[in-house]
């Protein structure tokens, strides 16, 4: 079953007006190997108003926090 939260944050870009932003995102719960449920959360692609550079960082942030996770999960 999956259950839906909204994000939302605002933006500004050269002193413009403030833009309010909301993203819908999906929270998805799978059986864990070790036993129990986590959940993920389903949002695709780049929030809009993020800049390319910060969203790479954080993806790449990302993958190395699980790369270390499924190592442990594996031993």
């Amino acid at each position: 079953m999956s259950h839906r939260l909204t994000l939302s944050h605002r933006t500004q870009s050269g002193g413009d007006d403030w833009q309010a932003l909301t993203y819908p995102a999906l929270l998805e719960r799978t059986d864990c190997k070790p036993g129990g449920r986590r959940v993920a959360i389903l949002c695709g692609g780049k929030p809009t108003g993020m800049h390319w550079r910060t969203f790479r960082r954080l993806n790449a942030e990302h993958d190395g926090f699980a790369a270390v996770s499924w190592a442990a999960t594996a031993q």
